[in-house]
């Protein structure tokens, strides 16, 4: 008996080969069990129809994220019924009164018409503005130079005439 003594702790331990084959259907098992665990996965997977890539983005959002897509999304919908709903409207109008052969293309003949007008309206406006701010901004220039000229602390905060 005294190779079963140290058999519990000791490095010259006798090691039971039954344990051993038990060890191993254990880990086995564990192993078998994962498989299935990835089996079923698969299964559920199959189950899922494929998503879109911006389906799967969608479900993966958290409330948050949605709210801040609803609060855009109203953001733009107010930026399109004020500025482009307007302008189909008024083209859907006029393919209605003209009744063209092809009414999409009349459609998008009309928005790019459109498109250039408003165009050149918004550069003849910002136009306007940069020429009243370059007036404003010479403006300042100049009484800048006179205050400065005349000693005045307008321009530099200190006056030009010695004391």
């Amino acid at each position: 008996g005294g190779g079963e003594e140290r058999a519990e702790g000791g490095k010259d331990a006798v090691k039971d080969p039954a344990a051993e084959v038990e060890g191993e259907k254990k880990m086995k098992g564990e192993d078998e069990d994962e498989d299935e665990d990835e089996d079923e996965h698969k299964d559920k997977d199959k189950d899922k129809p494929d998503l879109l890539p911006h389906e799967e983005l969608f479900s993966k959002t958290n409330t948050a994220d949605v709210e801040q897509i609803q609060e855009l999304l109203e953001t733009y919908d107010d930026y399109a019924i004020n500025n482009v709903m307007r302008q189909i409207t008024e083209g859907m109008m006029s393919i209605h009164s003209t009744s063209p052969d092809d009414p999409v293309d009349a459609l998008a003949d009309y928005l790019i018409t459109k498109g250039k007008e408003l165009e050149a309206e918004g550069n003849r406006k910002a136009r306007e503005n940069f020429d009243g701010l370059l007036a404003h901004v010479e403006e300042l220039s100049s009484r800048m130079f006179d205050a400065r000229t005349e000693g005045s602390t307008f321009a530099t905060g200190f006056s030009s005439v010695m004391s």
